[in-house]
């Protein structure tokens, strides 16, 4: 099997990487700057005396795990809620969520079933090749011009047992809700393959002060006529809005494309915003890396699809490419009034994006775009320690296909004066021996990309 790998970071200074061990456990890392030290290793199952353990699924399908930070402030920007959150499919068939209150020292993990009102895809007993439930979860919160709450909710999508798609919602002090998500096609739930699920959240603040120009959540979903679909949903407002998205992403009878989706910010160093835009990656029926991207200020474009310059990735009959992207702000902060998020200046040193995927030759690789001025986007190889873990399909009844999972954030911590703490990209993997792989790369400076092997330094063992 594949172990799922997710990662977040949680306020302003915390990695929290998340994935299933070889025990049957849910395990974290967590790593805090500037404070020096190493990556902190706990087994989260074991922590919180968990009941159950996360479904160990088919060996030909992966388990699903997803991940998330919840911090609400108050008008004086004192937390009213910090904490880190990685829900999974249970052995009981529910939906598990485990969570931790505030910092990186002696956690007090909790384990407690989510209360869905429609069993989830994918619970025990497993028969043949059965598909488990894929999982999306994000915080949503959003501040009025006076730094009052807007709305301040937790959210996990997820598919039920009949193929719908459901979304379930937490607000602080209330209890999670079960609603079933108004799609205007029904999501592709097929034999072993069930639709892949991205989420993003996407808000805008007007410069110097003011409310949100826009707030919203987004679903990205394929239905079963292989449409790319977005499900959208306005802070406050009544009802989730459906539309199809242009392109043609890759379905086959046993593969379906991987998705993911991410928003890019870029600023002048006066803080006037150059570009706010939603990106979302994926395969094609073409066999290509494509991007669909939507520019949202200043000037709105609508969603535009093209074709990422890229090697070619990796596709065979019953497996592709894993897919990792995210966008990269790294700047000095100065501010002018006392700390107020809206009258920032910067000193740029990057504004950037990154897709991370693997190449027909199973070889990790980097697609980057700076911003502004920059050549476009560059496609080049890391320089992996090891190769990734990659077990093709056989015909002779061997081993089931294994594609190494990934995953990658930028990591951006400023010091209380507003300079860099610590400005990096990172990359996790597991290699073909089965070990957990970070790979990182220090801005601004001339050095190259680091891989460590944290199972052999620091005992991680991920359940390849």
């Amino acid at each position: 099997m594949e172990t799922p790998l997710g990662s977040y970071m949680w306020g302003t200074d915390t990695m929290v990487v998340f994935n299933l061990g070889n025990d049957g456990d849910v395990h974290a890392m967590l790593l805090s700057r500037p404070n020096p030290g190493d990556w902190l290793a706990a087994d989260l199952s074991a922590a919180a005396r968990a009941p159950t353990k996360p479904v160990i699924p088919n060996p030909n399908e992966a388990q699903t795990l997803t991940g998330y930070p919840f911090i609400v402030l108050d008008q004086h920007g004192q937390p009213i809620e910090d904490t880190a959150h990685v829900v999974y499919l249970g052995l009981d068939g529910s939906l598990h969520e485990l969570y931790a209150p505030g910092n990186t020292s002696n956690l007090q993990w909790t384990d407690r079933a989510l209360p869905t009102a429609v069993r989830p895809l994918g619970g025990l007993p497993l028969t043949g090749a059965s598909p488990t439930t894929p999982l999306a979860g994000y915080p949503f919160v959003v501040y009025n011009s006076d730094f009052s709450l807007l709305e301040s909710t937790e959210h996990v999508i997820y598919l039920d047992i009949n193929g719908s798609l459901r979304e379930l919602w937490l607000k602080p002090g209330s209890d999670w809700r079960d609603n079933p998500l108004p799609t205007a096609g029904q999501p592709l739930v097929t034999g072993a393959l069930t639709t892949p699920i991205a989420a993003y959240r996407f808000v805008n603040y007007y410069g110097g002060g003011g409310s949100a120009i826009e707030s919203t959540e987004h679903v990205i979903y394929i239905d079963t006529n292989n449409r790319l679909h977005e499900l959208y949903h306005h802070a406050g407002a009544g009802s989730w809005i459906d539309h199809t998205l242009p392109g043609t992403p890759l379905v086959t009878e046993e593969v379906t494309t991987p998705l993911t989706a991410y928003t890019f910010f870029a600023a002048e160093n006066d803080g006037t915003m150059t570009e706010l835009s939603e990106h979302i990656i994926y395969i094609g029926m073409d066999g290509r890396l494509h991007e669909l991207y939507n520019v949202r200020q200043p000037n709105q474009t609508g969603w535009i699809d093209h074709v990422l310059p890229a090697a070619a990735p990796l596709i065979t009959p019953v497996q592709t490419t894993p897919l990792a992207g995210f966008s990269f702000f790294s700047a000095d902060m100065f501010y002018t009034s006392g700390g107020d998020f809206n009258t920032t200046s910067y000193d740029v040193h990057e504004c950037s994006q990154h897709v991370m995927y693997l190449d027909a030759d199973a070889n990790l690789r980097e697609l980057y775009l700076v911003r502004p001025g920059g050549p476009g986007w560059i496609d080049h190889a890391l320089p992996t320690a090891a190769r990734p873990l990659f077990v093709p399909p056989s015909i002779t009844g061997g081993p089931p296909a294994e594609t190494t999972p990934l995953t990658g954030y930028s990591f951006v911590v400023n010091y209380d004066d507003g300079s860099l703490a610590e400005s990096s990209l990172h990359v996790m993997y597991i290699d073909g021996d089965k070990n957990l792989h970070e790979m990182y790369l220090v801005r601004p400076g001339d050095g190259g990309w680091i891989d460590r092997n944290l199972t052999a330094q620091i005992g991680v063992k991920p359940a390849a």
